[in-house]
């Protein structure tokens, strides 16, 4: 079996020591990760796919009321997250699957989207930080929101602009929390100051688990 997100190939001894045939399911669909021991630790999503899927809420509320929105993320996987949102308003908070260590476990994202115009906007709002100087890769004074959740995000939005027949619309993203929760990540050391960064190359947050070192 391999593993779709990272292209890990698993040893069969592995598999044979995993009890539950539902568990490797997810391990074969990339939700979820096999350890040595065939302990099955679930992968959570990244700020990116959080807040991808708030936005593509926001607008898709502005017709019906949503309560999960399925999003393509950067390692080409479909998943489904939970969200509630109305009226232009979405709320998600942010799964973190078995990483203990996650800084962003259960943050709250929030967007609200409003129709007018053409194509989609997006406002980075309270709580998503900013680079206080230049990096090699990033100006000062851009939101810190990397190439790869970005593209996710847009992504999601014009999915839901065109799900809504609507011609334009500006979404604006926040993190209420952000700003406490940032100075707990390496934000600060990086140059990252007012909220936390929007991450993910894959989408997935990955457990914690000694063979995924080996499987980079």
């Amino acid at each position: 079996m391999r593993d779709p997100v990272t292209g890990f190939e698993y040893p069969a001894s592995w598999l044979e020591k995993c009890p539950s045939r539902d568990q490797l399911d997810d391990v074969a669909r990339g939700f979820s990760v096999l350890t040595a021991s065939g302990t099955v630790l679930r992968r959570g999503f990244t700020t990116g796919t959080t807040a991808a899927a708030v936005c593509k809420a926001a607008l898709l509320s502005l017709r019906t009321e949503v309560s999960s929105v399925n999003i393509r993320i950067p390692c080409g996987l479909d998943v489904e997250v939970s969200v509630t949102a109305r009226n232009g308003t979405a709320v998600c908070r942010k799964y973190a699957g078995d990483y203990d260590g996650d800084a962003t476990a259960d943050l709250e994202f929030v967007a609200q989207a409003v129709s007018g115009g053409d194509g989609v906007h997006l406002i980075p709002g309270i709580g998503i930080g900013i680079f206080a100087r230049d990096t090699p890769r990033f100006r000062r004074g851009t939101p810190a929101i990397n190439p790869a959740p970005l593209a996710c995000i847009l992504q999601a939005m014009e999915g839901a602009l065109d799900a809504c027949g609507l011609p334009g619309a500006t979404v604006t993203l926040s993190v209420p929390k952000g700003n406490e929760v940032a100075k707990r990540t390496l934000n600060p050391r990086i140059g990252v100051q007012g909220g936390i960064s929007v991450l993910g190359t894959t989408g997935l947050v990955e457990p914690w688990d000694d063979h995924l070192a080996a499987s980079m």
